[in-house]
């Protein structure tokens, strides 16, 4: 009996971290700062949790705990999908910009749970970013969009935010975005 309540334990906190991971996909070898195996993480945050997985061999992967800018290095050149939850402390803002791995950054789909502290040019830079997260960002506690997706020429995703009538900023929040839509 003991078991059976151990297992229905780790059921329920794995399916909390599922849904509370921020999930990404980056390919190394795009131009950017750091070297073709690696990735930095424009963080704001302590002791937040991060694990990646290689999209075409599942079998290589990693896990540890980060703060602030994070560099992760994998073994290859490659395309690896990265998790970030603060499962163990806080992750509150990414920010891309000159400078930086945006470029490497080539996904999003799934946004984090938990509400964001600020998006100000949250993914300005990611040349090539698309997102197929279904459903908005928390921005409970976000009072400007200002940047968020500039530069991203090939985001193409409605930027809902009817809900949050409580950001004021949105000049180029996805400006000269080539492809993007707001609703």
């Amino acid at each position: 009996m003991k078991i059976l309540y151990i297992l229905a334990f780790l059921f329920c906190l794995c399916a909390f971290q599922a849904k509370a991971d921020f999930i990404t996909y980056w390919k190394t070898g795009n131009p950017g700062v750091s070297a073709e195996n690696q990735i930095i993480i424009p963080a704001t945050g302590s002791n937040y949790y991060v694990y990646w997985i290689d999209v075409n061999d599942t079998d290589v992967s990693s896990e540890g705990l980060a703060s602030g800018y994070h560099t992760l290095t994998f073994p290859y050149p490659g395309t690896f999908e990265v998790h970030i939850l603060p499962f163990f402390g806080s992750f509150t803002r990414i920010t891309f910009g000159p400078g930086s791995d945006a470029p490497k950054l080539i996904g999003i789909t799934q946004w984090r749970d938990s509400q964001w502290a600020n998006v100000e040019n949250a993914f300005a830079g990611c040349t090539n970013l698309t997102i197929t997260a279904t459903y908005i960002p928390n921005t409970q506690n976000v009072i400007s969009m200002a940047g968020m997706f500039r530069d991203a020429i090939i985001f193409d995703q409605p930027v809902n935010i009817a809900r949050d009538r409580h950001i004021y900023r949105l000049p180029t929040a996805h400006f000269p975005c080539t492809h993007s839509q707001t609703s």
